[in-house]
């Protein structure tokens, strides 16, 4: 990564490479899917690229083919967020073997995830949740860390996470958790600067002592980010540039001697590539020693965050899942009333059946004649206009429009004598 023209200070201690033999690749930064086109098209002068390792599982097409393509000019390293390291549950195998084949794809020399747990009894929160800190998290962890490196057949690489609560049971602090979870599974170290810097702001601790604490050996990989900052807490949401504060934790690693690979993490209001990539070569000037004068600001892009911003409501997915659910707002009176009423499957086929029942009835034959009523009742009528087939004669024809019968628009016949009416011809009573 340097060169002989790099400004070394002279109160640089002598350099401590990781004690893998994993290479230094130099200054990256995150592949994320608005760059796609421009880093295929441009083939941008970036030294290396680190890939979210669950948006290369389980999928095909599309984002495999891109990869490939990206693989083919550039180092690529693998940052998960889903193994769940610190979780009780059982180890998903199949999630081991899909990051297995994924890394010899990629070819990825280091493979990489948090230290933390993402959920329990087989329920994901999709959040990096935090630790307690004691001896008997040490023991359960080192004994997953160990099942997970024999699976992949290399060290796995652990990140320090951002936390913005901590367990009063805990006995020891996170530098020290994570130097004697190194000391018993010979693991890697990912350190973000960015997430001390975070976490000391929310607990209160000073960085340099964290940085102080960390097996310095240990470290193949270093993040820088930004961060949102609402006064009374702050949160990793790597938005926009990184502040200086955290940049001069970077200086103070390379310090102590460090030399590990860095990358800028940049995962929301993304920039165009050249903004990304220009605020992720800014680290030469800190990891040297170098302070930098300000940065000129280009036109039409914007550098600095409104810290003064309103302050967001920072839930849980536990707490949010436990939560009471919404009510929902129920429609108007008057909605109701507009709204047609709706009929179940059972009563249209009762209605059905009876319309049926009606139209047979109307325009069924007498003893055998071809004639039918004269006089059809008004409910048969509309009956009649409804079906789609009128029997007549044994045989059936399609209606066109609603109409009555052909055979009711005939003659009506002279009615049974029985039946009493003014058509019909009855003797007197008496006469011979």
């Amino acid at each position: 990564m340097t060169d002989a023209t790099d400004p070394v200070p002279a109160d640089a201690a002598p350099a401590i490479r990781n004690r893998f033999g994993f290479p230094e690749l130099g200054i990256g930064v995150g592949l994320r899917t608005v760059h796609y086109s421009h880093v295929l098209s441009e083939h941008p002068a970036v030294a290396w690229f680190e890939v979210i390792s669950e948006n290369y599982l389980e999928t095909a097409g599309r984002p495999l083919h891109i990869l490939d393509q990206v693989v083919e000019r550039y180092p690529v390293v693998m940052h998960g967020v889903s193994l769940s390291i610190g979780s009780t549950d059982p180890l998903n195998i199949a999630h081991l073997d899909g990051l297995k084949m994924l890394a010899e794809r990629t070819r990825a020399p280091w493979v990489s995830d948090h230290l933390c747990w993402t959920g329990v009894a087989n329920r994901n929160t999709h959040d990096l949740l935090p630790m307690p800190y004691t001896e008997e998290a040490l023991k359960h962890t080192a004994a997953r860390i160990r099942t997970v490196q024999e699976h992949l057949g290399r060290p796995l690489v652990i990140e320090n996470p951002s936390t913005y609560v901590g367990f009063p049971s805990s006995t020891m602090t996170e530098w020290e958790f994570l130097t004697a979870l190194c000391a018993e599974t010979g693991a890697g170290l990912l350190l973000d600067v960015n997430n001390v810097f975070v976490s000391s702001r929310n607990h209160g601790f000073d960085p340099l002592t964290y940085i102080s604490g960390i097996p310095l050996e240990n470290v193949v990989q270093i993040h820088v980010a930004g961060h949102t900052d609402h006064g009374t807490h702050v949160i990793d949401t790597h938005i926009g540039p990184v502040i200086d504060p955290v940049w001069r934790i970077l200086g103070e690693v390379h310090k102590r001697g460090c030399r590990a690979s860095i990358l800028l993490e940049w995962d929301a209001e993304i920039p165009a590539f050249p903004v990304v990539h220009a605020e992720a070569l800014r680290a030469r000037e800190y990891f040297y020693g170098a302070i930098p004068a300000a940065r000129p600001v280009e036109q039409g892009q914007v550098y600095q965050h409104d810290h003064a911003a309103a302050p967001i409501e920072v839930v849980s997915p536990v707490a949010e899942a436990a939560a009471p659910k919404r009510n929902v707002r129920k429609a108007s009176p008057k909605a109701v009333k507009k709204s047609p009423p709706k009929r179940s499957r059972k009563k249209t086929a009762v209605a059905a059946k009876r319309t049926a029942k009606a139209v047979a009835k109307a325009m069924k034959p007498k003893a055998g004649k071809r004639v039918a009523k004269a006089t059809v009742k008004k409910s048969a009528k509309k009956a009649v206009q409804r079906s789609a087939k009128t029997p007549a004669k044994g045989r059936t024809r399609r209606v066109a429009k609603p109409k009555l019968p052909r055979a009711a628009k005939r003659k009506p016949a002279r009615l049974p004598a029985r039946v009493a009416g003014k058509s019909a011809k009855i003797p007197r009573k008496g006469r011979q």
